[in-house]
């Protein structure tokens, strides 16, 4: 039942209530939440047919520490250990299973967002969890064709049927 669970498309109430993204430090206080269904529409263009969870907040622990201990979490979830992100600006972490995906990014010293610098010895976190939608395009060919398409993309692909 789990593992079916785990590659069904999701609602934004659904994504928000997923055992992963509840999972936060102790002594944290969450800052921002976002959840968006499958096909609902995420990402910075609303594109992304993906369910999504964003959550910003600021927690005592630090980022290393936060990462260890997310990963015993999600060990305890049947997740994989995670990946360290070396793109040069801010320290990130990734873990993927299937076709889920779930970042954890260091904001602490970012001037990027809205939020206040947090307390001294304090770290400011974004957790965000995505999974893919549970039916495969075929190709990249029809991913790319129906992402150009417009209109009603989540009515229209929520209904699709089997082989459309």
């Amino acid at each position: 039942m789990e593992e079916e669970r785990r590659g069904a498309d999701l609602t934004a109430e659904e994504v928000g209530e997923l055992p992963e993204v509840m999972a936060i430090p102790d002594g944290a206080r969450i800052l921002y939440t976002n959840a968006t269904g499958t096909y609902d529409g995420a990402g910075y263009d609303n594109f992304d047919p993906s369910a999504r969870y964003d959550c910003f907040y600021v927690c005592p622990q630090q980022f290393h520490d936060v990462v260890v201990w997310f990963t015993e979490k999600l060990a305890e979830r049947g997740w994989p250990g995670g990946t360290d992100i070396a793109d040069g600006s801010l320290p990130w972490h990734t873990w993927t299973r299937s076709k889920e995906r779930l970042d954890l990014i260091d904001f602490t010293t970012s001037t990027w967002t809205q939020f206040p610098a947090p307390s001294t010895g304090w770290s400011m976190l974004r957790l965000d969890y995505s999974r893919k939608p549970a039916r495969d395009f075929v190709s990249e060919d029809e991913y790319q064709a129906w992402f150009k398409e417009s209109g009603d993309k989540g009515e229209r692909w929520r209904h699709r049927g089997p082989g459309q």
